[in-house]
């Protein structure tokens, strides 16, 4: 409430009575809304339906969002926050969108205006490539996606597992494990959104002989042993 120079109905009107004020003597305004960030600020193409998180001050339960020119109405949180649901129609289309809050008269007004991005699908994979040694290990891969992109992570080996982040929306992280290599070198591959990671891992082939000693005859002779190596890929 703000208190009104005068009574603006009119100087017949007393604005005291008593101890009491006139209620005529006021009046109701808002005030102009500001936003601060939204979250997510990006969405991409063929994602979905979105819900956004608009954070400022001064929002009232009267608040509308403008979203490209067209009013909605948000779920009013608190003064310093609403949330806008998003169809997939809203969505559908790469283009920067204009967001504003708007209060209601008296008073009120438009907060600047801040824009949310909608763009195709893309991804990053960070590192793309990795090597490890014989005895196998833990690593991770970063996923870089706009909000909203899924993807879906496949490793190209069983000696690979994909221990978390096997699938996920936006950015992630993907986890995986490889086992312990006896054999020769060897390569693997995850893939997710189309990239791909490069596992490469030493190899740790050993050979044992059977039997290790022979005793021959001073006059000659032959014989043979056999070659156990310490895994089917190793060679001699």
């Amino acid at each position: 409430l703000s208190p009104l120079a005068s009574d603006q109905r009119g100087e017949d009107y007393p604005r005291n009575f008593g101890d009491g004020v006139d209620i005529g003597a006021f009046e109701s305004y808002y005030p102009r809304p500001s936003i601060d960030s939204i979250s997510p600020d990006n969405w991409g193409t063929g994602s979905g339906a979105v819900e956004i998180t608009i954070n400022g001050s001064n929002f009232v339960a009267d608040s509308i969002v403008r979203w490209n020119s067209q009013n909605k109405t948000p779920v009013f949180v608190s003064n310093n926050q609403l949330r806008l649901q998003l169809a997939a129609a809203d969505v559908a289309e790469t283009a920067q969108y204009n967001v504003t809050v708007v209060n209601p008269e008296p008073g009120g007004g438009s907060s600047e205006t801040v824009t949310f991005s909608v763009a195709d699908c893309t991804y990053s994979l960070n590192p793309t490539s990795n090597l490890l040694g014989a005895a196998g290990g833990n690593s991770t891969v970063a996923v870089t996606a706009r909000n909203g992109c899924a993807w879906t992570a496949v490793a190209s080996h069983s000696w690979i597992t994909i221990t978390s982040g096997a699938s996920g929306r936006g950015d992630g992280t993907i986890a995986y494990n490889v086992a312990p290599n006896n054999g020769s070198p060897r390569e693997g591959t995850i893939t997710a959104g189309g990239q791909t990671h490069t596992i490469r891992q030493s190899g740790n082939c050993t050979f044992t002989l059977s039997p290790t000693s022979k005793t021959a005859a001073a006059s000659g002779d032959s014989g043979s042993f056999t070659v156990t190596p310490s895994g089917s890929s190793c060679t001699w």
